[in-house]
């Protein structure tokens, strides 16, 4: 069974119980595999309803921790404490109303005063697709405090998740029909060709996804029931846009694609730690694994014609750089600005270079004002995020633009109105300027 995903202001809130499906997007297995894995892919119907965080809410039932605890949701055995203590129990809360936001000494327009709805779509950020048995993750560093905040036990569902997400999104849409879904960025965890691949048969439907690698594994007998089972992705019903992270040009969205990491990532041996769905709960393991070719690190220029070559290529038919960055139009007032704030040559924090902003972003929003379009901007780092880029190259470091003069460059033009963004994992809702006038940042 499949819960809805809740969409509203509180952001990715989804609760998954099994989804189903068979085999083969993304997924490699060793040839002699003794006692053939079989499993038939369960096609859901469709959802009939889609609820947002308006009309309910989930509540854990267990109090948030004060500090993080030293047990490690990662170790099967810690999560089994975990999940004995209540750590996994939730309620159902009332919903939360919508949350109208003027800038300081403005008032909200009341209903019938000239309010009008410019578009309607989905701004889903940070999914972090994740082949959770690579060689290269930092497995043996997840776990329980200090490194609690690299842990994340949900990875290795985040395929069905997303599926989760899409049949909401398309539950929505036929009740309130949506112009398209925006991706924020880090779609992937590091980049690999299994990963995009996964990814993009998720949001975009095809026969069949299963987020496995290496070895196929089936961890509990049977289809349906776990989460290397494979699954029929519903696919969106509405287009969907394209937005790169740091993660999306990086190995864990901090360390620079080489040759060197391109080996570890497609060789047999990981000194770093990955799961082992061979074995009951998946522990974390070191030394030998199956190998897979499909988890190749991708570089920037090979994850764009991944993406451009499905469908409608998602925004990257026609860029004018080597970076993702592109505009479009929703209906005939508003355009929304995409730009790259990826830096592939290590660290995770935004980098906008001034080649970029004179070649792309400048010349994009000139156009903008002079087409009297109003102006929504998306990228993956938000102005708290950027870095001087001292983590990548010289050349990074001289060509960066610092997020004040960002902040000051964007203030410039007065119909820039939103700036949806990603990155921190957390939701907030700033703005930025003064009761003069400024923009909503949205991560």
């Amino acid at each position: 069974m499949t819960q809805p995903f809740l969409l509203g202001r509180r952001g990715f809130i989804t609760w998954v119980v099994g989804a189903g499906g068979f085999a083969v997007i993304g997924c490699s297995s060793e040839d002699g595999d003794e006692g053939a894995v079989t499993r038939t892919p369960a096609e859901l119907p469709p959802l009939a309803t889609a609820l947002l965080t308006t009309d309910r809410t989930i509540v854990p039932s267990k109090a948030r921790l004060a500090a993080p605890g030293a047990l490690s949701p990662i170790d099967p055995a810690d999560r089994a404490s975990l999940l004995q203590d209540g750590f996994d129990a939730y309620d159902f809360g009332p919903g939360e109303p919508v949350v109208e936001r003027v800038p300081e000494g403005h008032s909200v327009l009341a209903p019938g005063t000239g309010r009008k709805v410019l578009a309607r779509f989905i701004h889903v950020s940070d999914i972090h697709i994740t082949d959770d048995e690579s060689p290269i993750r930092l497995a043996r560093f997840d776990g329980g405090s200090p490194f609690d905040g690299a842990a994340r036990p949900h990875s290795s569902h985040m395929g069905r998740v997303l599926n989760a997400a899409v049949r909401t999104v398309n539950a929505l849409h036929h009740s309130q029909p949506l112009d398209f879904l925006m991706l924020g960025g880090d779609s992937t965890d590091s980049a690999q060709h299994n990963e995009i691949s996964w990814l993009v048969g998720i949001l975009s439907g095809t026969d069949v996804v299963a987020c496995d690698s290496g070895k196929t594994n089936d961890p509990v007998p049977g289809s349906d029931n776990d989460p290397k089972d494979p699954f029929v992705p519903e696919g969106l019903e509405i287009p969907w846009k394209f937005c790169l992270g740091n993660h999306d040009t990086e190995i864990m969205g901090i360390n620079a694609i080489t040759q060197i990491g391109i080996a570890n990532a497609i060789g047999n041996t990981t000194a770093s730690g990955a799961q082992d769905w061979s074995q009951p709960g998946a522990p974390v393991v070191t030394g030998e694994l199956p190998p897979d070719e499909n988890r190749r690190p991708l570089y920037r220029n090979e994850m764009i014609d991944i993406v451009r070559a499905d469908g409608d290529g998602h925004g990257l038919t026609d860029l004018s750089t080597d970076k993702v960055s592109y505009v479009f139009d929703v209906g005939a007032s508003l355009r929304f600005v995409v730009y790259d704030t990826a830096l592939e040559e290590g660290g995770a924090d935004g980098v906008l270079r001034r080649p970029d902003l004179d070649a792309f972003l400048k010349p994009a929003l000139d156009k903008a004002k002079t087409d009297g379009k109003l102006v929504v901007l998306v990228s993956h780092h938000g102005l708290g995020s950027f870095g001087d880029g001292s983590s990548g190259s010289s050349a990074a470091k001289e060509s960066a633009v610092l997020a004040d003069e960002i902040k000051t460059f964007l203030l410039s033009y007065d119909n820039v109105v939103l700036s949806l963004t990603g990155h921190t994992h957390f939701h907030v809702v700033n703005w930025v300027g003064d009761a003069t006038g400024g923009f909503w940042e949205v991560q």
